[in-house]
């Protein structure tokens, strides 16, 4: 992962697809997603994990472990596209906030988009609810179908909507044998938008 020397106190990190960005306690700087789409997760000493937001251009973080004296847990933010995140303290990403776009967010590492997703009761409709948020933020129409050119994981899947890659495994199989997308390392390609937003509704 390469990193470049921006202006004093700043940084901006290029970082591939399934690259990741740790996050300890005593870092307490303010990230600008500059380019791209991650998932942030927050991870504990026992390895459990889990997805607490999706990060797109325009949005910032600041990590909120506040005045805690000692944690147990660190934030790992995983791009899924080639992202540039500009690091810097406090001071600076304010100076920095009027040249970023309109869809400037104050962001702590807190989104409504995993409350949106953990919000349906089954699994399904989960995974498809991620697969429409990424279509928004990333997705390339192109003829009937739309494609999204992004590297997620089975068990950043399972991260996001809270199961095992065993299970992703099995709700990607049926999507794709619906004819609903088709799955693969580097690259989703959704066949019918409204077919999958649909998908298991009245069942």
């Amino acid at each position: 992962m390469k990193k470049l020397h921006m202006v004093p106190a700043s940084y901006t990190y290029k970082l591939k697809q399934r690259d990741k960005l740790i996050i300890h306690q005593n870092n307490i700087n303010t990230y600008i997603i500059i380019e791209g789409v991650l998932v942030v997760h927050k991870v504990f000493s026992n390895q459990e994990r889990y997805a607490i937001c999706i990060l797109s251009a325009g949005d910032i973080a600041t990590t909120p472990f506040g005045f805690a004296v000692a944690t147990n847990y660190f934030y790992e933010i995983e791009s899924l596209s080639t992202s540039y995140i500009l690091s810097c303290c406090t001071a600076s990403a304010q100076s920095l906030k009027p040249l970023i776009s309109m869809k400037y967010s104050s962001n702590t590492l807190n989104h409504h988009d995993i409350i949106e997703i953990l919000a349906h009761k089954n699994t399904k409709r989960r995974i498809i609810h991620v697969f429409l948020i990424l279509s928004e933020l990333f997705g390339e129409y192109k003829k009937n179908f739309l494609t999204l050119n992004l590297s997620i994981s089975y068990q950043t899947l399972g991260s996001i909507i809270g199961t095992n890659k065993n299970t992703i495994n099995k709700l990607i199989r049926e999507l794709e044998k619906n004819n609903l997308l088709i799955y693969s390392k580097d690259q989703i390609t959704i066949n019918n938008l409204i077919d999958l937003s649909q998908h298991g509704l009245h069942r």
